[in-house]
């Protein structure tokens, strides 16, 4: 085992070496197989890459990886496997990863092996940089797709752990394998991606990419390359919102407040839910000077009406940037404006020509009357302006209150009904838990008949096999015996006859060794009799031995043994046949409990996925009731607020109109207009006079640069060269003092900057509307795909809706089938088992009334041994056809027992294979029930999606008209313009040279 650093913390074990493999470099991008362990070997396993088939890349010197495999895969070759035991601080140091199945910290207590980690690294594959762009022409396009997700989600792994870097480089490397790299050559990509699906989820994948990256710079703080990805989010998808917060805040970090307020606004409208997009808008609102985002604000108008009122000996920097934004706003733009106030210094000039030249025509009560009418010209104004403004809010309240109600309400009806969900659920499993166990006592319960019942008949074989041995030793004994007597019979010695006498019964003296035979003698006591005559040796003398009524005997006990032979054989075919039975049903009941507890397990596996499903959703339908009433409760307080502050302002305004009403009516009275009209008449006079022999001598450099300004505006009908005479006139006239010459030309040098500014606008603006037509177009075209795919799965449903319809009515009407199929077999079979019933028994008293009518036959000619009408012919004759009635009346009973057994059998079979059928049939009809009910909910989500596609799509269509009107204008127009402002700014520069002079 190799020590890599020398101090004990990266030990490597080379378990397959491949020596004639690459050694990799930093730089390079690297394949590993992995597996990870707690501690040692055999540790707790913490991860396998193998085992999920997902091998590992990343680029090797980047810091994608821990520090241990960046210097151990540094010293293997491709191919090589090896086993690295990795100190805490080689691997992730005091930080728990793995769902905590590392212990975090440095207690006193707690050892280093449990923190140190077992990897077992397998290096597949290391390629330079210069070969990744080769790799990546060799790929086809679904594989470029597969590595680029694989990257994404390494990236994904990255960020979740916050290491941005990492995951920035992770996410640079799936844009490289997309083809939307900086150098990419975007025709080739465009044909490698030629394919409409694959090509769309390229742009996908890359607008994710793009976003996450917009993210992490976010995080890094660098919020210029920032905004350049949510700018290339932007071009992929114009109108997403997460692209648009994230280039505003980024256009917030660089300082550009009024894109960043552009990008916000536009994100809230995308999105009025999301709470993150308010919240930056109201903390960043004060960065541009514009308060609430929900308050649509008149100072700016309140401002620029006012500054005419200004007393313009003071300084132009007590009006606020919004105000100076509106008096300068017709030459210089407003963020020009919002940063140097110092250039609009030429207002107080402009102000001061207007009240001078005005002078000449009004008197002082005539220009407190203007003012005032003024004053309350703006001040209605404003009135109607708030009070349009509040009706907007007002139904932006209404509208936003009336859908969040809805959407409470909604959420209460699904959290309602997702809870009764879990409780029939519930109570479903339980059921299903009971039943299970039941089932599963009923098979042990059958598996203990089977066996009982085996037993049984194995034990009614053995004493069928004994009892039948003894009958037919019995049936051979009685046979021989009785040959034996008969060979016996002959005169014995008077000793024998003597012994023989003592022997009495019904038939007369019998030999000693038969003492014990007797008509009620058992096969068993038989044998042993026979057994110990059938072993004597009867001395042949002079008796004569008389042994009739023995052999009688004898043969009756033989006939007696025959039959009971007969029928112990018959019911052990009976037992037999009961077993078999017994053993089908047990077998049967056995399946079909088995079959009934996998298919109720099954049932309760679905029930609990669908309650663990129904939970997670009433969690989730918990949290955005929860945020949606929170919401609605801060904007109802919000409107409430609004709505008292407008009632305040509408109450100021009106008492401000009727103060200026009064003050009107006593300026226009004759205490102060009649006396102006008498007393000030003369007084104006000297004034204007005063006014004249002020006017001093122009430059001549200015009165050259004004002919040519004129001559322009005149010719060129250009309202702002006129505007540039009227102010340089009004400079002119103050006095010919360099400052103003100097302030003629820096007049004249802004009004060029801003033509020229004017042109660079008209070009971005061209370039925006080329862009946003791409993208609108782009986005119109994927909603009307998007919509129309939508709308054949639509039909698909339908289709397939009517089709599972029609298959449960089907289902239903064949169990209906089978349920009345059943109920006819039931009752044929009643009657037909009721009817064999009767022929056994019929055929059973047959057979006694001929064995009866036999018996008396046989008895009668034993004991008289000759008959009257019959001779022996005769009495053979005549029980041989009882013999043989009684046999045809046996086989009656053999054959309908038989067929009734058959019959049983073959309607137990039709019944269980019917009940079978139509469980399965029942089960078929639940699961069509559950698919039409799934596919219901996916075709009311697709007409949900068809309802929010089409919403797009008018939404992009509205905007393509809105771009329409800005950009697809008369392409004459456009350039009469741009021939105009030429010669605007070719007038400006001869006029510059004409003062530079």
């Amino acid at each position: 085992m190799d020590d890599l650093l020398g101090n004990g913390k990266l030990l490597k074990e080379v378990l397959k070496d491949n020596p004639e493999g690459r050694v990799p470099q930093t730089g390079d991008r690297v394949t590993v197989h992995y597996t990870c362990r707690l501690g040692a070997s055999n540790g707790s396993l913490l991860d396998d890459s193998r085992g999920r088939n997902e091998p590992c890349s990343f680029t090797l010197g980047q810091g994608e990886v821990i520090l241990a495999w960046e210097q151990a895969i540094c010293s293997m070759h491709c191919g090589e496997l090896a086993a690295l035991t990795v100190h805490p601080e080689m691997a992730f140091g005091d930080a728990q990863v793995a769902g905590g199945a590392i212990p975090a910290g440095r207690p006193p207590c707690l050892d280093e092996a449990k923190r140190t980690l077992y990897f077992e690294l397998e290096l597949l594959d290391a390629l330079a940089p210069e070969e990744l762009d080769v790799c990546r022409e060799d790929l086809s396009a679904e594989e470029r797709l597969v590595q680029a997700t694989k990257a994404k989600e390494e990236g994904n792994t990255h960020f979740k752990v916050g290491s941005w870097e990492q995951a920035a480089s992770s996410y640079l490397s799936a844009l490289e394998l997309l083809g939307f790299e900086e150098h990419a050559d975007q025709r080739a990509e465009e044909g490698v991606w030629s394919d409409a699906i694959r090509s769309e989820s390229r742009k996908t994948l890359a607008l994710a990419c793009q976003l996450n990256l917009s993210q992490c710079m976010l995080k890094l703080e660098d919020h210029q390359a920032a905004r350049c990805h949510a700018e290339a989010a932007l071009i992929l998808h114009p109108r997403h919102s997460k692209a648009l917060y994230r280039r505003g805040l980024a256009c917030l970090g660089c300082e550009l407040f009024h894109q960043a307020k552009e990008d916000l606004r536009e994100a809230a409208k995308l999105e009025p839910r999301n709470a993150e997009i308010r919240r930056h808008l109201q903390e960043s609102g004060p960065q541009w000077g514009l308060g609430s985002p929900l308050r649509v604000l008149t100072s700016t108008s309140t401002s620029a009406k006012r500054v005419n009122k200004l007393d313009f000996t003071g300084s132009v920097h007590a009006l606020t940037p919004a105000a100076r934004g509106v008096a300068c706003h017709s030459v210089f733009e407003l963020e020009r404006c919002s940063r140097d106030s110092c250039f609009c210094t030429w207002v107080t000039w402009t102000f001061v020509a207007r009240e001078v030249s005005s002078a000449s025509a009004a008197s002082p009560v005539d220009k407190v009357l203007s003012a005032l009418s003024e004053m309350k010209s703006t001040g209605l104004a404003e009135m109607d302006a708030e009070k349009t403004q509040h009706a907007e809010f007002s139904a932006f309240c209404e509208k936003t209150l009336s859908e969040k109600a809805s959407a409470i309400a909604e959420g209460k009806d699904s959290s309602e009904q997702l809870e009764a969900k879990i409780e029939k659920l519930q109570a479903s499993i339980s059921k299903l838990g009971g039943e299970l166990q039941m089932h599963a006592q009923d098979i042990l319960t059958t598996n203990k008949d089977t066996d009982d019942a085996k037993a049984l008949r194995t034990q009614e074989a053995a004493d069928f096999a004994a009892t039948l041995k003894e009958y037919e030793e019995s049936i051979d004994a009685i046979g021989r015996a009785t040959q034996t007597l008969k060979d016996q019979d002959f005169s014995r010695p008077q000793a024998e006859k003597a012994a023989l006498a003592q022997f009495s019964g019904a038939v007369g003296p019998a030999l000693p060794s038969l003492s014990g035979v007797s008509a009620a003698s058992t096969p068993k006591q038989l044998n042993a009799v026979l057994a110990a005559f059938l072993q004597a040796d009867p001395k042949a003398t002079g008796y004569d031995f008389q042994s009739g009524g023995v052999i009688k005997m004898l043969k009756q006990l033989k006939t007696k043994f025959q039959a009971e032979k007969a029928d112990l054989e018959k019911t052990e075919a009976t037992k037999k046949s009961s077993h078999e039975l017994l053993m089908t049903s047990l077998a049967k009941q056995l399946t079909s409990s088995e079959e009934t507890k996998a298919e109720k397990t099954q049932f309760k596996s679905k029930a609990e996925e669908d309650l663990a499903t129904a939970k997670s959703d009433l969690e989730e339908t918990a949290k955005t009731l929860a945020a949606d009433t929170k919401y609605r409760q801060d904007l109802l307080m919000e409107c409430k607020d609004k709505s008292e502050e407008f009632k305040k302002s509408q109450a100021l305004r009106s008492e401000e109109i009727e103060a200026i009403n009064m003050a009107t009516e006593i300026i226009s009275g004759k205490s102060v207009a009649g006396s102006a009209e008498k007393h000030m008449s003369g007084l104006l006079q000297i004034s204007t006079s005063l006014a004249s022999l002020r006017s001093v001598k122009r430059p001549s450099q200015v009165s050259s640069a004004l002919s040519i300004l004129e001559a322009g505006a005149r010719d060129l009908k250009s309202r702002d060269l006129g505007l540039l005479v009227q102010r340089i006139n009004a400079l002119a006239d103050a006095g010919p003092h360099d400052s103003d010459l100097s302030s003629i030309k820096g007049l004249l040098e802004k009004l060029l900057a801003n033509l020229e500014a004017t042109a660079d606008s008209e070009i971005e603006h061209q370039a925006f509307c080329k862009k946003e037509l791409a993208g609108n177009n782009r986005t119109r075209a994927k909603q009307t795909d998007a919509l129309e795919s939508v709308s054949a799965e639509l039909d698909q449903l339908q289709t397939s809706l009517a089709k599972i319809t029609e298959e449960i009515a089907t289902t239903s009407a064949q169990i209906t089938e089978l349920s009345t199929a059943m109920s006819e077999a039931t009752g044929l079979r009643q009657k037909e088992k009721a009817k064999n019933k009767a022929t056994i028994k019929d055929a059973q008293v047959a057979q006694d009334s001929v064995a009866k009518a036999m018996g008396i036959l046989q008895d009668f000619y034993d004991k008289s041994g000759t008959s009257f009408l019959q001779g022996a012919s005769q009495q053979k004759k005549i029980l041989g056809l009882l013999e043989t009635l009684l046999g045809d009346f046996s086989r009656l009973e053999a054959e309908t027992s038989a067929a009734e057994q058959a019959s049983d059998k073959e309607f137990r079979t039709f019944m269980e294979d019917s009940r079978v059928d139509q469980a399965e049939k029942r089960m078929d009809s639940q699961h069509l029930e559950e698919k039409k009910e799934q596919q219901g909910k996916l075709m009311a989500q697709r007409q949900a999606d068809q309802t929010s596609l089409q919403t797009q799509l008018d939404s992009a269509n509205k905007y393509y008209e809105e771009l329409a009107k800005q950009c697809l204008s008369d392409e004459s127009d456009a350039a009469k313009k741009e021939a105009l402002r030429q010669q605007e700014v070719q007038n400006l520069k001869t006029a510059l040279k004409e003062l530079s002079d």
